[in-house]
C-alpha cells in the first residue's frame, strides 16, 4: 500500500495539479458584444485530485489577491479540495476588481471529471471558466 501511495504522489506532482488564470487587458480595440466594448478578457482553470473519488489529495489555488502581475502564480492547497466553481467565480471577481468593472458577458463554465485517470484510485476533476469583462456603464 505504501509503494501504491508514493507512485500515486509522484504522477500527482508530475502531472501539474495547480490553478491558471489568464487576464487580458488588451484586447483588440475594435472588440464589441452586443454592441458592448470589450475591457478585458478572463480565463481560469483549477485541477483536484481525490483519492478513491472523495477523499482530497490536492488541488490548486485560485488568483484571489494581488495585481495582474500576480495572476498566474501557482499555488497548491493538499488536502483540500478547492477547485470548484465558487473558487472560479471568487478567481472572476477579483480580476473584475482588477480591471475596474464587474459587468461580465459571454459565461461558460465547463467541469470535466475523470475517475478512470488512474484505474479508479484516483479522481481528478478540471473546472474551467471564461467570460468577457465589458467597460463600465456611464
Amino acid at each position: 500500500m505504501k509503494k501504491l501511495l508514493g507512485l500515486s504522489a509522484v504522477a500527482l506532482a508530475l502531472s501539474g495539479c495547480c490553478a491558471f488564470c489568464e487576464l487580458n487587458t488588451n484586447p483588440p480595440k475594435t472588440s464589441t458584444v452586443d454592441g458592448e466594448k470589450v475591457l478585458a478578457t478572463f480565463y481560469v482553470q483549477n485541477v483536484s485530485y481525490q483519492l478513491l473519488g472523495f477523499i482530497p489529495i490536492t488541488s490548486g489555488v485560485t488568483w484571489q489577491k494581488g495585481g495582474i502581475e500576480h495572476a498566474d502564480d501557482w499555488e497548491i492547497d493538499w488536502f483540500d479540495d478547492s477547485a470548484t466553481l465558487d473558487e472560479n467565480m471568487k478567481c472572476l471577481d477579483h480580476a473584475c476588481t482588477v480591471v475596474g468593472s464587474h459587468r461580465i458577458g459571454c459565461i461558460s463554465h465547463n467541469i470535466h471529471e475523470d475517475p478512470f485517470w488512474s484505474f479508479f484510485i484516483c479522481n481528478r476533476r478540471l473546472i474551467k471558466t471564461e467570460c468577457v469583462i465589458f467597460e463600465p456603464k456611464q
